[in-house]
């Protein structure tokens, strides 16, 4: 894609504007079969916890198959989102390549 996001140095973090609730990383977009792993890594590294540690798996939440066939379908413009929560993080997760973790709860459906 040539852009920093690919950047082999990186842990896949991204600055998010001086939040420091807020975790920006990505997944790759040939391979959506890693958002699974993505999103445990994401979520355990803004935790601090193991991502074998985890305080409750990813498909106790989310249907992981079900996440992959839906954001490796989509457009790759971010127009595609699926926002969850997972040990206690709001998880985003685009098909454009990006997964957001952010402390706190999902808010109630109105």
């Amino acid at each position: 894609m040539g852009s920093d996001r690919d950047d082999p140095e990186s842990d896949g973090a991204a600055d998010t504007g001086g939040d420091d609730d807020v975790r920006r990383t990505t997944w790759e977009l040939t391979e959506p079969e890693t958002i699974p792993s993505a999103v445990v890594r994401a979520v355990s590294a803004e935790t601090g916890t193991d991502p074998l540690a985890m305080p409750e798996p990813l498909n106790d939440v989310i249907d992981a198959d079900a996440l992959i066939a839906l954001l490796g379908s989509g457009p790759g413009d971010g127009s595609v989102s699926v926002t969850f929560e997972l040990a206690g993080q709001v998880v985003t997760v685009t098909d454009d390549g990006f997964i957001t973790v952010q402390a706190g709860a999902c808010a109630d459906p109105a």
